[in-house]
């Protein structure tokens, strides 16, 4: 009677595991459903909404990875406010893809009035090519 209820819990605990994995398997199954699944489970993280922006951007969606640029600098602007840099580096990297896809759509103006907003100011690389510097120590 023992090895019967051993045998039948081992395989009711092996069907669950087949199932979770099937569910698994669906939100792995390519970039955007596993960006997607992360906002859904950390609403108010920055990276979980840049990473979406980004394949968003990718599709040529950009009035969604807009949005979720959005989101992203103000959960990483608020998350900046009460840990370290890395905070910040969430914050620089949403506010820089944020302000690229607002020139995208013909809005640079406000771009950069953005950009200056959350702190960040223009300058030069070695080869001359215009860069925003965000600072995290806002």
């Amino acid at each position: 009677m023992t090895r019967r209820l051993l045998q039948a819990v081992v395989c009711a605990w092996g069907l669950l595991q087949v199932s979770a994995t099937a569910a698994q398997v669906w939100v792995w199954h390519d970039n955007y459903s596993l960006w997607a699944n992360a906002v859904k489970y950390a609403p108010y993280k920055a990276r979980p909404h840049i990473n979406l922006g980004a394949i968003l951007e990718v599709q040529n969606q950009l009035v969604e990875a807009q949005v979720e640029y959005e989101i992203a600098v103000e959960a990483s602007r608020t998350r900046r406010a009460v840990t370290d840099q890395r905070g910040g580096q969430a914050h620089t990297y949403a506010a820089s893809r944020l302000a690229r896809v607002l020139s995208m759509h013909g809005r640079l103006p406000e771009a950069i009035a953005m950009l200056v907003r959350e702190g960040c100011e223009e300058g030069r690389t070695g080869d001359e090519q215009w860069i925003w510097r965000c600072h995290t120590d806002r």
